[in-house]
């Protein structure tokens, strides 16, 4: 699996048997964070979306983030169609953009982490092709105020 486990080619190297597939039919989202009275939202604020269906929970793929802005909104584009949990969570404590380090082929346990704490939250959403969910408004949970995704 070319996706999960990545493949570097150098120059001048060959690769037989990879199919790219393309398709027509990218979803879309944006929406803003609801936060609770008095409540602060925390810095470098991602939302996170995550296969819904258990036999695609290792498609990394389908894994998505998007930074909270400071106004509390969120934008993901190029979404696949289908159904997906939602969270969100404070950002990785390490330089890369959290959803490369979503996709990295050994952050197994941080995409089963992250899955367990929007299984926790019992937020979902499903995507049509082609479908455009805007003024989406997702509340941040408590406890994605204080949750480290890098801790074990």
């Amino acid at each position: 699996d070319a996706a999960r486990n990545w493949t570097t080619l150098k120059t001048g190297d060959r690769l037989s048997g990879l199919v790219i597939k393309l398709s027509e039919g990218a979803a879309s989202l944006q929406g803003t964070i609801l936060l609770g009275e008095g409540e602060k939202s925390p810095a470098r604020l991602y939302v996170y979306l995550l296969p819904a269906e258990t036999e695609k929970a290792d498609d990394v793929l389908r894994f998505y983030a998007a930074p909270v802005l400071p106004d509390g909104k969120f934008n993901l584009n190029n979404l696949a169609p289908g159904r997906y949990l939602m969270t969100a969570q404070p950002a990785f404590e390490v330089a890369l953009p959290p959803l490369s380090k979503l996709r990295l082929p050994d952050e197994t346990e941080t995409r089963a982490k992250l899955r367990r704490d929007a299984e926790a939250s019992k937020t979902e959403i499903e995507f049509k092709p082609c479908q455009n969910v805007t003024d989406y408004q997702l509340a941040l949970r408590p406890s994605a105020q204080t949750t480290n995704l890098s801790a074990p």
